[in-house]
C-alpha cells in the first residue's frame, strides 16, 4: 500500500521522525488515564465531520497545484501528526473502555487514515498527471486533470468522508 505512494527513502525518514516528535508531544500533553468511549447520535456533529472531511481533500487538492510531490507533505504533516494523537487516544481507551468502546474507535482511526492516504494518492496523481499534459496553460490543465481524478476517485473518497463524519459524530471518548 506504501508502495503506491512512491515516496523517498528521505520522505519516510522524516515522517518517522515527525510521528516520534508527536508521540513524545502526546505523552508530554495527555494525562494517562484510561479513557472511556460514549455513543451519541449527533446531527450537527455529523454535518461538521462531513464539512471536516470534504476540508481535508480540499487541502491536499489545492496543494497539489504546487507542481512538486513534495509540496502535499506540507498537509501530510499536519494530519499525520492528527493521526498519531488519534492513536494514542485509542491506546486510552483500550485501557479503560469496552469492547465496542475500543472497536469503534479503531474504525475510526482505520477510516482516518485511509481518507488521508486516498487524499495523498489523488493529490499525488493530480500532480502527476498534470506534468504529462501538453497544455501550456496550467490552471486549465489542472482544472481539468484535477475534475478526471476526482471522478474517477469519487466512490472511495465519498464512503470515507461520510464513514469519518460518521464515526466522528457518534464516537465520543471522553
Amino acid at each position: 500500500m506504501l508502495a503506491n505512494l512512491k515516496l523517498h527513502r528521505s520522505t519516510y525518514i522524516f515522517l518517522a521522525i515527525w510521528a516520534a516528535l508527536a508521540i513524545v508531544f502526546c505523552a508530554m500533553t495527555y494525562k494517562a488515564q484510561p479513557l472511556t468511549v460514549t455513543f451519541m447520535r449527533n446531527d450537527s456533529r455529523i454535518l461538521q465531520g462531513l464539512l471536516r472531511g470534504i476540508i481535508l481533500l480540499a487541502v491536499y487538492v489545492v496543494f497539489s497545484l504546487i507542481p512538486y510531490r513534495f509540496a502535499v507533505l506540507i498537509p501530510n504533516l499536519a494530519y499525520f501528526g492528527l493521526l498519531v494523537t488519534y492513536i494514542w487516544q485509542l491506546v486510552f481507551i483500550a485501557m479503560g473502555s469496552s469492547m465496542a468502546g475500543i472497536g469503534a474507535d479503531f474504525a475510526f482511526v482505520i477510516v482516518y487514515a485511509l481518507l488521508v492516504y486516498c487524499a495523498t494518492i489523488t493529490a499525488f496523481q493530480i500532480i502527476e498527471r498534470v506534468k504529462s499534459s501538453r497544455s501550456v496553460y496550467y490552471f486549465h490543465k489542472w482544472s481539468k486533470t484535477t475534475k478526471k481524478v476526482l471522478f474517477a476517485h469519487w466512490l472511495p473518497l465519498i464512503v470515507l468522508i461520510c464513514g469519518y463524519a460518521f464515526l466522528w459524530a457518534t464516537v465520543n471518548p471522553g
